[in-house]
């Protein structure tokens, strides 16, 4: 009996050992958990896989929040979260909406996401002291407001000067078709209020093309009076392209940005979807 005891020791000692290891092991291996992107995602935090991170996110919404909205069809003024004064995203941080606003003395912001907390912003013309937009219509009218999510501008077609840079190079800014003067995509703005309008875009490839800055979604009128051309040369170049809206005066500059990569991890024409995403959807990056 003491001999048979003996034997099973080393075997009871080897299974004890084995279910030692067994239970020890899966915490020693363990890490933190990580969300994985194929290269070219975005993770949840809003990551770019194999990229350089985001440092802000895009808004996913941008509302028409005013004394308004109730004409509009929301239930209640001052409603953020209200989706039917929501804009439609164009592209490149550009939003806009068309509302037919009845007559009367109006004020209103842009809202960020549905809340109050995530952002809101007016135009030049402001009133009281929270600087609500001011929009002033002797009779009922269809206006279009917009808001760049570049620059923070807010403006309308009763209000403000509507400028948008009609050229042979907005296809490559996603741009249905070239000199279109629709395409608010390259939409300027003047974020101080001194009559002078801006549009910018280092996403312009090489070469040499030609633009107008048309009003109001149309192409009369335009200034200047012949098409002005401009050339981003080899490694690319950051266009600025001003009209004055008091004189009509129209520049346009590049700067040479040389052989260093670019990202704008806010606008489509760098990448699609743009801004943060949900994990595994797929980014295309230009």
């Amino acid at each position: 009996m003491r001999d048979s005891i003996h034997r099973r020791k080393p075997i009871n000692l080897i299974v004890l050992m084995s279910l030692l290891v067994s239970f020890v092991l899966p915490f020693a291996s363990a890490r933190p958990s990580v969300v994985e992107a194929a290269p070219g995602t975005m993770t949840s935090r809003g990551t770019l896989a194999q990229q350089t991170p985001a440092t802000l996110n895009a808004p996913t919404s941008v509302t028409l929040t005013g004394n308004l909205q109730s004409e509009l069809g929301c239930t209640d003024d001052w409603d953020a979260a209200c989706a039917t004064t929501h804009l439609t995203q164009i592209g490149n941080g550009v939003w806009r909406g068309q509302f037919t606003v009845p007559n009367g003395s109006w004020e209103y912001k842009m809202v960020i996401d549905n809340a109050w907390a995530n952002g809101s912003y007016s135009g030049n013309h402001v009133i009281g002291p929270d600087s609500n937009t001011t929009l002033n219509l002797a009779v009922p009218t269809l206006v279009t407001f917009y808001f760049d999510d570049k620059t923070k501008a807010v403006l309308d077609s009763v209000m403000d000067d509507v400028a948008v840079a009609a050229g042979s190079f907005q296809s490559e800014l996603g741009c249905t078709a070239d000199n279109a003067p629709a395409c608010v995509r390259s939409l300027l703005t003047d974020v101080d209020g001194d009559d002078t309008y801006e549009f910018s875009s280092s996403a312009i490839p090489e070469g040499t093309y030609t633009f107008k800055v048309a009003l109001n979604e149309s192409g009369t009128p335009s200034y200047p009076a012949t098409d002005l051309p401009f050339t981003v040369g080899v490694g690319g170049g950051n266009v600025k392209i001003t009209w004055n809206s008091t004189s009509n005066a129209v520049t346009v500059v590049v700067t040479a940005l040389g052989e260093s990569l670019r990202h704008d991890s806010r606008s489509d024409v760098y990448r699609t979807p743009y801004g943060a995403v949900p994990v595994n959807t797929p980014v295309t990056l230009r």
